[in-house]
């Protein structure tokens, strides 16, 4: 069974029909997931992406609203022109390098300036990717320690590069402390609204944690009736004053 879904967009400013691939949950082979709640299937997003600027016109549109056709085979076999889904996915950002996840912090950054009007919801979903590319500048920080390499789990050329690459990002990832920080303290303020759901309380004690405020992560860990391995991890960094993303499963 095939991982993936194929569906069609349909821009609703020029009527470009953009190429889509969703999830199949049941086709899914391997997943990572991480604390800030990001979900990685197969290499991509298990979150579908909501926000979609055209390739064409560069129009945004809020996924919900745009016009779907699902299919059964690759649209982009057709005659007819269609975007391929990786012009839009991730806004065709290549997050596997370097440059391409910069790129994508900047467009969420942009994306909060200019998208209005800015809803809850909308601003909400914006803000947790932006936090998730933020993270990912360290996400994958522990493929290049160096007790990789002394395990023979890393050429040791292939471990230079990587870690090489590593530092740069870490380096970047200093540069965004601030919009970290106040991005983190932004979804603090939107989800303590909806405090009462217990996922709400959870990932606020993970925020809590990244930003630093780790007496009122364990204040609200000490809240919830219930334990969980993701929770008790979040308790556990945060006793050890860890405001990193660090992996949960996978």
């Amino acid at each position: 069974m095939s991982a993936f879904q194929h569906f069609v967009l349909t821009c609703p400013s020029c009527s470009s029909r953009l190429a889509g691939l969703k999830l199949n949950p049941e086709g899914v082979q391997y997943s990572e997931l991480f604390s800030d709640g990001k979900m990685i299937c197969d290499g991509y997003l298990a979150e579908d992406q909501k926000i979609v600027a055209c390739p064409a016109c560069g129009h945004l549109s809020w996924l919900p609203n745009i016009s779907v056709r699902a299919t059964i085979n690759d649209p982009s076999s057709d005659d007819q022109t269609v975007y391929p889904f990786s012009s839009w996915y991730q806004f065709g950002c290549n997050t596997l390098t370097y440059s391409g996840k910069i790129s994508l912090i900047e467009h969420y950054q942009h994306l909060l300036q200019c998208v209005r009007p800015l809803s809850n919801e909308v601003e909400i979903y914006l803000r947790k990717n932006l936090l998730w590319a933020i993270n990912d500048l360290i996400r994958q920080r522990s493929e290049t320690r160096f007790v990789r390499l002394l395990l023979g789990k890393s050429k040791p050329a292939n471990w230079r590069k990587g870690r090489r690459r590593q530092i740069r990002q870490n380096i970047a990832f200093v540069h965004y402390h601030e919009v970290h920080k106040a991005n983190l303290q932004r979804l603090i303020e939107l989800l303590r609204s909806n405090e009462e759901r217990d996922i709400n309380k959870v990932f606020l004690c993970e925020l809590y944690r990244e930003k630093g405020n780790f007496t009122k992560c364990l204040e609200l860990v000490g809240q919830l009736k219930r334990s969980t391995h993701y929770l008790s991890l979040i308790e556990e960094k945060a006793r050890l004053h860890n405001s990193l993303v660090f992996k949960v499963a996978g």
